[in-house]
């Protein structure tokens, strides 16, 4: 498991989606800030897959600010 993408096991989602962002190569600074639509853009998926990862990584955030 490489370092740069350790975030991306921490989130709550299917590992098929995390597939999915470490074979698109999508790094924690190309993604965080983004709205639900540049995330599905970004990945060319639908809307819904979008808001599961931007959702699911807003909340790894605020676990790790606690």
């Amino acid at each position: 498991m490489s370092g740069i993408n350790n975030w991306i096991h921490e989130l709550d989602i299917a590992d098929g989606l995390k597939q999915l962002l470490i074979d698109a190569g999508i790094t924690l600074e190309s993604i965080i800030g983004l709205d639900y639509q540049q995330v599905a853009d970004m990945l060319h998926t639908d809307p819904y897959v979008g808001k599961l990862i931007v959702e699911a990584l807003h909340n790894l955030v605020q676990e790790k600010n606690q």
